[in-house]
């Protein structure tokens, strides 16, 4: 170890490893102190769960110090997304089949969530008044996925610009679909 403290150090996601498109963000670049740069207390981290990822920590002059393999796991839940939105136009009675899935604040699917419950209903105010949901229109996740296709959620009123709520039993926050038609 030097007493140099000018040396800046820069981390990197080695080439080819962790999940495809991940970046780092924050703070990953700085200054060491008395030979020694210490990342604990930075902001620097990667916005992609997966497996195998390794840092590379260059100054630009050195040989360059690559980590050992880590992952990177969901955060806890925060929201609901739907992943498939209904789609522009129903017929009259036709199952509605979107896909929702329960994500943590970074946006990643949170695969070890196997109990929460997600219910569709129609978002207030739109589509015809008076139009309800039929068959079943609430299911617990399955590693973070709720998939409503072959359940029978349908709406038994025709109209237009209806939206479905995504809910949750818990305090995450809720998801609204694109609008759609039943004609």
């Amino acid at each position: 170890v030097t007493t140099d403290s000018t040396t800046v150090v820069t981390l990197s996601i080695t080439s080819g490893t962790g999940a495809n498109g991940a970046v780092l963000n924050g703070t990953c670049s700085m200054t060491v102190v008395s030979g020694v740069a210490n990342f604990s207390s930075q902001s620097c981290s990667i916005n992609l769960v997966g497996t195998g990822y390794k840092l590379d920590a260059t100054d630009g002059s050195l040989t360059k110090a690559t980590s050992s393999a880590f992952a990177i796991t969901p955060g806890a839940a925060a929201k609901v997304i739907f992943t498939t939105q209904p789609g522009a136009s129903y017929v009259h009675g036709v199952a509605i089949a979107p896909i929702v899935k329960v994500e943590d604040a970074a946006g990643n699917v949170v695969t070890t969530d196997s109990t929460t419950v997600v219910t569709l209903s129609i978002t207030s105010g739109t589509g015809a008044n008076g139009a309800v949901l039929n068959g079943t229109c609430s299911m617990t996740v399955v590693s973070g996925v709720a998939n409503f296709s072959g359940k029978g959620c349908s709406i038994n009123l025709v109209g237009t610009g209806y939206t479905l709520d995504a809910n949750t039993n818990t305090s995450l926050t809720k998801a609204t679909s694109s609008a759609f038609a039943i004609s």
